[in-house]
């Protein structure tokens, strides 16, 4: 009974030591969020939508912010009020490319990291920031020039080389 005892125990820690082992090679192989962060290659990609004056929206399409080195593709739905309405229909939501904005990285507590982007080139929206939290969830809050703020919530993630 002792010896049975005792070859579970081994078994159990064994079996602790290899699942922690494996956990740690995957993790090290992800750059660290503040590393990402500061590489200016992700994604984020849009789960819910919060309007300033509203209940949360749940998006079901694939709606992201990507970054790359030198350019902001932003490709986000907008919900809310706009004091100008724009004169293409097609225009509604939050759709621009930026080659001129300014950038920074700022590490927070337990983790998170906030990344305050304000856009030089655009007259559609002023400031942007994104908070990410260890794990890459994020949450991106979006000042527009002529409506009122809205929040999105999703996760960030590398980009893939190649891709826009």
């Amino acid at each position: 009974m002792k010896k049975i005892r005792w070859q579970s125990f081994i078994l159990l820690f064994v079996i602790v030591i290899l699942s922690s082992s494996v956990v740690l090679a995957q993790n090290s192989a992800k750059p660290s969020i503040q590393t990402l962060l500061e590489s200016k290659k992700y994604t984020f990609t849009a789960q819910f939508a919060q309007p300033l004056a509203g209940r949360q929206i749940t998006l079901t399409s694939s709606y992201t912010l990507t970054l790359t080195n030198d350019s902001l593709i932003c490709s986000l739905p907008y919900y809310g009020r706009a004091f100008v309405a724009p004169m293409n229909p097609a225009e509604g939501g939050l759709n621009f490319t930026s080659n001129h904005f300014d950038y920074k990285v700022m590490p927070g507590k337990h983790g998170r990291s906030t990344v305050s982007i304000k856009i030089n080139d655009r007259s559609a929206v002023n400031q942007m920031y994104l908070t990410v939290s260890k794990n890459g969830y994020a949450s991106l809050q979006v000042t527009p020039v002529n409506r009122q703020s809205i929040s999105y919530y999703g996760s960030v993630k590398e980009s893939k080389p190649g891709a826009k």
